[in-house]
């Protein structure tokens, strides 16, 4: 590793045990600077030093969640959303109509041909 002044991005990679297509993905998050400008990607020594140089503890540690707020400072009551959830389920639909099938039918023949009339009192009986 001390030898190389760059590495390809499969060789980067394979410095970190990792796939080739990994080390595009940080290429592409732009997380790791290269040199482009040649007709390859070249990744430099340095930048392989800087990753390294950024390893930290691994110190895992679970976020107390903070609980939301209404503009009177009081947590929002989550029965209030529960209902109203349970009375949007069961209210009728906005735009409905009480007109059965046969009065809608009705209305599309309306001003039609006898024929279509007469096919339309068949449908019905």
């Amino acid at each position: 590793m001390a030898n190389r002044i760059t590495y390809s991005p499969a060789e980067f990679a394979a410095l970190f045990n990792r796939e080739r297509t990994w080390a595009y993905r940080q290429i592409y998050a732009q997380k790791v600077k290269t040199i482009t400008e040649f007709g390859r990607i070249m990744i430099p020594a340095a930048e392989v030093e800087r990753v390294l140089a950024s390893a930290h503890e691994y110190g895992w540690t679970v976020k107390k969640k903070k609980k939301q707020k209404n503009s009177n400072g009081k947590a929002p009551d989550k029965s209030a959303w529960r209902n109203h959830l349970r009375n949007k389920k069961h209210a009728p639909p906005k735009n409905s109509d009480k007109k059965s099938a046969k009065q809608k039918i009705a209305q599309i023949f309306k001003g039609k041909s006898a024929v279509r009339k007469k096919a339309m009192q068949r449908i019905f009986q």
